[in-house]
């Protein structure tokens, strides 16, 4: 059973407030629809008392919420961010400002993390390791 993991729910919008707060606007591209079902669901409910306005987008529709919520490589949004969850595509990531990579912590989403970091580090890409520690992202290298 695929389920969005507790701690991935529980990080992600301590995350995006953060990333709104400074003024981006940002696409959040998963692996599939269910996936982002489940972050739709975890977004309109991880606070009572705080909202964070995002949109699900079919391919090809444009929207006017700061966050889209999409499986296509489209940047629906005119976001300068773009965070792929779950090892979803960043083909296009030379398009956005900042690229963030968030993933599970199972050995099979770190394996493939790993992977997307050599092949990141081989095109070039200047790259930073965060770790969510009690709620809060700490910089590891």
């Amino acid at each position: 059973m695929e389920s969005t993991p507790s701690a991935l729910a529980g990080a992600l919008p301590s995350l995006l407030e953060k990333v709104l707060s400074a003024g981006h606007k940002i696409v959040l591209r998963c692996e599939n629809e269910k996936r982002i079902q489940q972050l739709n669901d975890a977004l309109w409910t991880y606070s009572a008392t705080s909202f964070l306005p995002h949109n699900l987008i079919e391919q090809g529709k444009m929207c006017e919420t700061p966050i889209a919520l999409t499986t296509a490589t489209e940047n629906p949004n005119s976001a300068n961010i773009l965070i792929t969850v779950s090892g979803a595509n960043a083909q296009d990531m030379e398009k956005y400002d900042r690229v963030l990579d968030i993933f599970e912590g199972s050995d099979i989403q770190r394996n493939s993390a790993r992977k997307r970091w050599s092949e990141y580090k081989k095109q070039g890409a200047e790259l930073a390791y965060f770790a969510n520690e009690s709620g809060k992202w700490v910089k590891k290298g």
